[in-house]
C-alpha cells in the first residue's frame, strides 16, 4: 500500500480514481489508511492484527493472527489528527492484546469470570478440591488481577507473576496458581471471553518444591496413639482412627453417621466428597472399629463434633499441640503406608487402602473391592503400633 504524510489539504486535493478503489496508507501513524471511492468519498480506517490470536511459539512468543480493520469515520468530519488520534488509540489497546472490535456488553473482568466458574465447579469437583481451587484463585488471582479485564492478561503477565511467586519462595503456591490459570483460562476460551488462551503451550521450568513431611517410627506412632487416647473425643478419636485407617484429615474428620456400613464394618465415603470424585470403602480393623463403636452418638448427622454434631470438628494443629510429638496430620497418612511397606502388604493392596487412583484397565477390569485384604493390612499395622513390633 502507499504511503503519504497525510495533511487536510492534501486529502481534500486528492482526485477520484476512474474506477476501483484508492487506498493510501499514513506515512507517520502505521496501520492508518484512507479510502477513496471512484464518487469521491473519502474515509479513514484502522487496520491491525492481535499480538497472541495466531498462538505462541515454543519459546512463548506471541504471533500474530489474520488482519482485522475498523472504520474510524469520513473526512473531512474526522480530519488527520483526529483519524491519527484515534488510530493511535486502537493500535494501543491492540498492544495491550485487546481486539477493539469488542467493545460491546460489560466488561469482564478477572474477578467475574473467577465467580462464575467457581459456580459451575461446585458441580464438577469434590468439596475439598473446590476450596482449594477456591483458595489458590482468589488468594493468587483475583487478588492480584481482579479488576483487570480477562481479555488483557498476557502470557507476560502470567509468566512475571509466577516468577516473583517462585523468587519469593511460593514454589508449591505458584505450581497451584499456574494449574487454576490453565482451568481459568480455558474457561474464558471455551467461552468467547478471550480470543486465545495466553496459558496455551506455555513451557516453564519451574523449580519442584521441597517435599515436606514424614513417616513416624512405630515407636512414635505408638506415643501418638497414647496421646490421643488421654485426649479422648473428639480430636483423640480423629487421630486415632487416621492411625488406623491411612485416610486423608477431612476424610475423617468430616466423616458421618450415614457413611458407616456395620453389616461389613467399613466406612463408605462417597464420591461428592472424595479427591479423586469415585467413591472409597475405608476398612475398619478391629481396633479401628472398636474405636468407632465407642463414640457418642450426637444429634446431627457428623461423627466428630463440638456442636452437637451440626459441624464437623476443626482438626489440625491444635490436635497435635494437645497430642504432643512433631508430625503434621498427613504424616498419619504417611506413616500407615509405610508401615504397610515394611509389613510386606502387597503394592495394589497398599493402594486400594490409601485410595489411589488405578489405571483405566484396572478401574474398567478388575471389581474385587479388596475389602478383607484392605482390613488385614490395617490389623497388621495396628499390632505393629501396640506390640512394637
Amino acid at each position: 500500500m502507499p504511503k503519504r504524510a497525510f495533511t487536510d489539504l492534501g486529502v481534500e486535493r486528492l482526485a477520484p480514481p476512474r474506477r476501483g478503489r484508492l487506498e493510501l496508507g499514513d506515512a507517520i501513524v502505521r496501520g492508518l489508511c484512507l479510502r477513496v471511492t471512484p464518487g469521491g468519498a473519502k474515509s479513514w480506517s484502522v487496520i491491525y492484527k492481535v499480538p497472541g490470536e495466531g498462538g505462541y511459539t515454543d519459546t512463548g512468543r506471541p504471533l500474530k493472527g489474520g488482519q482485522h480493520r475498523i472504520t474510524l469515520g469520513p473526512w473531512p468530519l474526522v480530519g488527520v489528527a483526529r483519524a491519527r488520534e484515534r488510530a493511535t488509540e486502537v493500535l494501543r489497546s491492540v498492544l495491550e492484546g485487546n481486539d477493539p472490535r469488542r467493545t460491546s456488553g460489560p466488561v469482564d473482568t478477572v474477578a467475574s469470570v473467577v465467580e462464575r466458574m467457581l459456580e459451575l465447579a461446585r458441580r464438577e469437583v469434590s468439596p475439598a478440591s473446590w476450596r482449594n481451587m477456591e483458595r489458590v484463585l482468589r488468594l493468587h488471582v483475583v487478588a492480584h488481577w481482579g479488576a483487570r479485564p480477562i481479555h488483557s492478561i498476557t502470557r507476560q503477565d502470567i509468566n512475571e507473576h509466577l516468577d516473583k511467586m517462585i523468587v519469593d519462595g511460593q514454589i508449591g503456591s505458584a505450581r497451584e496458581t499456574r494449574k487454576m490459570l490453565s482451568r481459568l483460562m480455558a474457561h474464558a476460551e471455551q467461552r468467547g471471553l478471550i480470543l486465545r488462551n495466553p496459558m496455551s503451550n506455555l513451557r516453564r521450568r519451574d523449580p519442584q518444591p521441597t517435599t515436606r513431611g514424614r513417616a513416624l517410627d512405630v515407636s512414635e506412632a505408638r506415643e501418638a496413639l497414647q496421646g490421643a487416647r488421654a485426649l479422648g473425643y473428639p480430636l483423640g478419636s480423629v487421630t486415632e482412627l487416621l492411625l488406623l485407617t491411612g485416610c486423608r484429615k477431612n476424610e475423617i474428620a468430616r466423616a458421618r453417621w450415614d457413611w458407616v456400613d456395620e453389616g461389613d464394618r467399613c466406612l463408605v465415603i462417597p464420591a461428592s466428597e472424595y479427591k479423586s470424585r469415585r467413591e472409597h470403602v475405608v476398612a475398619l480393623s478391629d481396633r479401628a472399629w472398636n474405636v468407632l463403636n465407642s463414640l457418642p452418638r450426637l444429634p446431627g448427622p457428623y461423627i466428630f463434633s463440638t456442636t452437637g454434631g451440626t459441624r464437623p470438628v476443626d482438626f489440625g494443629t491444635k490436635a497435635r499441640a494437645r497430642i504432643g510429638g512433631d508430625w503434621s496430620p498427613h504424616d498419619l497418612r504417611r506413616t500407615v503406608e509405610s508401615q504397610m511397606a515394611r509389613l510386606g502388604v502387597a503394592p495394589e493392596v497398599r493402594g486400594r487402602v490409601l485410595g489411589h487412583s488405578q489405571g483405566v484397565l484396572q478401574r474398567a477390569y478388575n471389581r474385587h473391592d479388596y475389602l478383607e485384604e484392605k482390613r488385614a493390612a490395617l490389623a497388621l499395622v495396628a499390632e505393629a503400633y501396640e506390640d512394637g513390633d
